[in-house]
């Protein structure tokens, strides 16, 4: 009808020639405002258009780690939702927003030769659509009362960044129970597959590729194992899946230094063992190029978890099919206590050898032009209380190592007393040499510490808890104090992640991850990682 009436009208002002101007006037009038009409319209739809788009990205962003991490989509879900403009950002707009959110498999993303199909479909990235419906005004009398306005943005999931990796775990009895929040299996190979899961959401390769060394400069990812109480670079095949149990050794002490070195104690006697806090050793791993324990073997993306069966780290922690050939060391009985007894655990050596070996990495890593950043990540409940039995006796030396000849009481690694402060100490220095440490409290108690008579550890304003008493000396203040700090003084976060015991046991988890070891490394693999906005034509 209204098309009719326009055509009658130009009609009568082509023939009727009395007060043309008029007529013509009146049209061009009308032209004009429908003009203005569509600008001002278009305009408030291009104004829309803008904020969609930041919303597109930001939600995907935000949710791209999760599909990585989970492999599912209702926590992706959430995250775009709340970061969209229908979400925390929905006064980004002026009018209602709809978010449609999409995790996705997309075969341009996987290296070459491998398809969705070979990783069953498992999204590696996400999309998410913001759909705005926006009311026109001018345009709304030639019968367009509103225009759809769309935004989509697609991020994939996080690609490896440069890092030298050192794993600490504690083998001592207590890693030897069952944990009820972890299936009901031991708590140790719950740990390890908390590894697992980590390693494989991360390629060590540059560009998605499939097989690098450590000594190859296309290599970003190197990790390495240790564990304490130390034992025999002899007993470490064991912990690699030969036959036999490792036998625990008396704790030795490796020295702060920019190399890593085996320590060899020498009794009184004359007999020399050389021993480790390395599980990882070079020496039986001959596919690995690395001198210092690290492999970057691992990934295997044509398996189930992306683990490689055939590399000694997995071997060490095992691949989901079964479980790892890591095991606690057998206590001799020089502690004085029955294997699953206490008294056993002192936690600082491993840190400094764990660091020395960072140290020598960073060496080759910066040979190949590489700039990794060196990260510990230390699993333990946090109690270090090793009785006198457990350190080498004051009549023995340690060949590059520190000696042990007096038990001073100050606390200074090492020493028999204030063993759990001199965790948090070890850490201190390892954080000094540019290491970012993590600590994972693993049913963390609020007692303990039993050695710790005095407060010798000195604050810093990174820690979560300034020690101010030995009644603040508790394994999960032990363990939060370890971890780095990151972010400005308000606010301050930390690489600090706790279980559920450890949670109900007092610990601040600063990063909300979940309560399970799981959700933990799924959180740290988030640290670890950074996700990128890819084109949306990707298929």
């Amino acid at each position: 009808m209204r098309t009719k009436i326009v055509s009658s009208f130009i009609r009568k002002a082509l023939i009727d020639q009395a007060g043309q101007v008029l007529p013509w006037t009146i049209l061009m009038l009308f032209g004009l405002i429908g003009m203005t009409g569509l600008t001002t319209d278009v305009g408030h739809a291009y104004n829309v258009k803008g904020p969609l788009k930041s919303c597109s990205d930001a939600a995907v962003l935000a949710s791209a780690e999760e599909v990585y991490n989970t492999g599912t989509t209702s926590n992706a879900t959430t995250l775009a939702n709340q970061y969209s403009c229908s979400g925390l950002n929905s006064s980004a707009t002026s009018v209602p927003v709809t978010t449609t959110v999409t995790p996705v498999c997309l075969n341009s993303l996987l290296p070459a030769g491998v398809t969705c199909a070979d990783m069953k479909n498992a999204p590696n990235a996400i999309k998410v659509t913001e759909t705005a419906t926006v009311p026109t005004y001018f345009m709304r009398v030639l019968g367009i009362p509103s225009v759809t306005v769309t935004s989509t943005s697609t991020a994939a999931f996080g690609t490896t960044q440069p890092y030298n990796i050192a794993f600490i775990l504690d083998s001592t009895p207590s890693m030897g129970s069952k944990d009820p929040n972890c299936g009901n299996i031991e708590a140790e190979q719950c740990a390890m597959n908390g590894i697992q899961l980590l390693l494989g959401k991360l390629n060590p390769c540059k560009g998605g590729a499939v097989g690098c060394e450590p000594g190859d400069a296309s290599t970003l990812l190197r990790v390495a194992m240790f564990s304490f109480p130390n034992i025999s670079v002899s007993d470490t095949a064991k912990d690699e899946c030969a036959s036999g149990t490792p036998v625990m050794q008396p704790y030795t002490f490796p020295k702060a230094t920019t190399g890593y070195t085996e320590l060899t104690m020498k009794t009184s006697g004359g007999v020399s063992t050389p021993t480790t806090y390395l599980i990882s050793q070079p020496q039986w791993d001959t596919t690995n190029t690395d001198v210092n324990g690290f492999s970057s073997d691992y990934y295997s993306p044509t398996t189930s978890n992306n683990l490689n069966p055939n590399s000694k780290m997995i071997s060490i922690l095992g691949d989901g099919a079964g479980s790892g050939c890591m095991k606690e060391p057998s206590d001799p009985g020089f502690s004085g206590n029955t294997n699953g007894g206490s008294g056993i655990t002192y936690q600082a050596g491993a840190i400094y050898a764990a660091q020395d070996a960072l140290n020598a990495e960073q060496l080759v890593t910066n040979g190949l032009n590489i700039t990794a950043v060196n990260v510990i990540i230390f699993v333990s409940d946090g109690q270090a209380n090793s009785d006198s039995g457990t350190f080498i006796p004051t009549t023995d030396t340690i060949t590059n190592g520190v000696g042990y000849t007096t038990r001073t009481g100050t606390g200074q690694y090492p020493d028999i007393t204030q063993q759990c402060q001199q965790t948090i100490m070890a850490s201190q220095y390892a954080q000094s040499q540019g290491t970012r440490v993590y600590g994972v409290a693993y049913g963390s108690e609020t007692g303990g510490c039993s050695t710790d008579n005095k407060v010798v550890v000195t604050n810093t304003s990174g820690d979560p808890v300034t020690i101010g008493s030995t009644s603040q000396i508790v394994p999960c203040t032990i363990m939060e104090d370890m971890s780095s700090a990151t972010g400005a003084s308000s606010g301050l976060q930390y690489y600090f992640y706790g279980d559920v015991t450890s949670e109900a046991n007092g610990c601040i988890t600063n990063v909300n991850t979940g309560d399970g070891v799981n959700d933990i490394f799924n959180g740290i693999l988030e640290t670890l990682t950074a996700p990128r906005l890819v084109d949306n034509s990707l298929t």
